[in-house]
């Protein structure tokens, strides 16, 4: 197959819309672009640095900072959202819901660290946390979470970075932070319960490339209560988490577990500490084939996707919004994140080894059309290394990755 380059990318034409505090824009605020009716699904806001409060998302409206910079929200709420974008936002936190279409979330980080008037003096505290419900198709990537971290004599117990209930959710090259239990860190703050866990996910499918997870700081083993310190707690869900041996999963307290609960799913060339894992998590022999990408691309730059897969392997690699190619050329291949009716173009690689990728780079145009536009990558793998091998047939699939031009 013909290799295509990233100047054929096609954009879909929507309109654009600044947003300003200071005036030169089509609208000073965020909550007042999103509720103009002249604002329709499918277009984009440009937004300049500032601090928009708590907002409310009820359109498919992609949320962009400008290029090199980001603008600041209290909460942000994604509601029935069919398909947006995300990038260059700083939130204390974030909730999705009822989302249909995919959510894109790159370059975000959520959770604020200051300090407050009802703290004891010198002592942060962070505002966090993400909650995803009922979303079937979100993507993560290039990112920092935090989740809510105070003392317990003052505010509110530490939060869940990230909670998922009945959703589907791949994250690559980024990292979750637990809660702390700031008594473990401040004299000014008394130790009290154990920590949740930093994720936290109920009949939803987990998909992890390349990213740390840390247990939040405790003096409680995960034995006194749930969580503690616990990196992931399942229930009744679904893991795939992949590394290129630069993954850490810690728990707070040396007597704390990393994964607790029930489920499913494997595991493969990851790190842990301290090690163990679930009778239910498997672990493969060999490791299983992965992306990397950087979660964006500089119009005008080159963009390299390195391909972690078994030495001789041949593998696929597809790349969205390119021309059309057609994708039921491989039926049935399961757990596919890119669309078969967008624009997406394919080419072949051949694996080298799980500790050395076989790196394709492309050229970004610098067409004005193609900022703020998202690529998805999937690489697909044939159930066997020889040419022969029938493409058609079930193989397997590297967790999705979503970039951004910029």
């Amino acid at each position: 197959m013909t290799i295509l380059p990233l100047v054929l990318l096609v954009a879909l034409n929507p309109t654009d819309w600044s947003v300003d505090p200071a005036g030169s824009g089509d609208f000073t605020t965020l909550q007042g672009a999103l509720a103009a009716p002249q604002v329709l699904d499918g277009d984009r806001l440009w937004i300049a640095p500032g601090f928009y409060g708590d907002v409310l998302v009820n359109k498919s409206v992609d949320l962009m900072a400008l290029p090199g910079q980001r603008f600041q929200t209290g909460h942000l709420t994604i509601s029935q959202a069919q398909g947006l974008t995300v990038h260059g936002l700083t939130a204390q936190s974030l909730s999705l819901s009822g989302c249909s279409g995919p959510i894109d979330l790159l370059g975000i980080v959520v959770g604020e660290e200051g300090y407050y008037s009802w703290m004891p003096p010198g002592v942060p505290l962070v505002i966090g946390g993400v909650e995803i419900s009922a979303c079937d198709q979100v993507l993560i990537a290039g990112s920092v979470l935090r989740a809510t971290q105070q003392c317990y004599d003052y505010a509110n117990d530490p939060g869940i970075c990230l909670s998922a209930v009945n959703s589907r959710i791949a994250i690559s090259g980024s990292t979750l932070l637990g809660g702390d239990d700031l008594g473990q860190i401040y004299s000014e703050c008394s130790t009290h319960y154990p920590t949740p866990p930093t994720i936290s996910l109920v009949q939803s499918e987990l998909t992890l490339s390349s990213v740390t997870v840390n247990g939040g700081l405790s003096g409680y083993p995960s034995s006194v209560a749930y969580g503690s310190g616990v990196a992931l707690a399942m229930n009744a869900s679904v893991l795939d988490a992949r590394g290129t041996g630069l993954e850490l999963w810690t728990a707070g307290h040396p007597g704390s577990e990393v994964i607790i609960g029930s489920g499913q799913g494997s595991f493969s060339n990851i790190q842990l500490s301290p090690p163990g894992l679930p009778g239910w998590l498997t672990t493969p022999d060999q490791p299983l084939p992965l992306l990397r990408a950087p979660a964006l691309a500089a119009a005008g730059s080159s963009y390299t996707v390195e391909l972690f897969a078994p030495a001789g392997m041949p593998a696929a690699v597809a790349l969205s919004a390119f021309p059309a190619l057609n994708l039921t050329a491989f039926p049935g291949l399961g757990a596919l994140w890119l669309d078969p009716s967008a624009p997406f173009a394919l080419y072949l690689e051949i694996g080298q080894g799980s500790t050395q990728p076989a790196a394709q780079t492309f050229q970004i145009s610098t067409t004005p059309a193609l900022l703020g536009l998202p690529i998805r990558l999937q690489a697909y793998l044939p159930p066997c290394p020889t040419p022969a091998c029938p493409w058609a047939s079930q193989g397997s699939l590297t967790p999705p990755l979503a970039a951004l031009i910029r």
